[in-house]
């Protein structure tokens, strides 16, 4: 898997700043890794959004798994960069600067 894409999805909502946002549009992600948790495959994502117009171009997005339906849907935290990115076990436990929230379905890219 080098590449996904990520399609948001209103779900609860979309958030940025403390405050509501439109829904993003699709985006490609390259993938930097893919971790499986408790055997569940794609668990947990972390890559960089490719596309240049994209209003998070550049930036790094972590996809942890929310449902495991068909399609399965992740919650998605974008990050200004790789380093505000915390370490898994940490992800329930602290604050960090998120730039945007909020939950997508994916496909894989050919």
């Amino acid at each position: 898997m080098n590449t996904i894409h990520v399609k948001p999805d209103y779900g609860f909502g979309w958030q940025q700043d403390g405050g509501t946002i439109d829904t993003p549009l699709p985006f490609t992600l390259l993938v930097e890794m893919n971790e499986n948790v408790i055997g569940e495959q794609n668990s947990r994502i972390f890559g960089t959004i490719l596309e240049k117009s994209h209003r998070y171009a550049g930036k790094k997005a972590l996809l942890s798994i929310r449902t495991r339906g068909q399609p399965p849907t992740y919650n998605v935290m974008i990050y200004e960069k790789s380093s505000d990115v915390p370490p898994a076990d940490l992800l329930e436990k602290i604050s960090l600067p998120i730039l945007a929230t909020g939950y997508a379905v994916i496909s894989i890219a050919p």
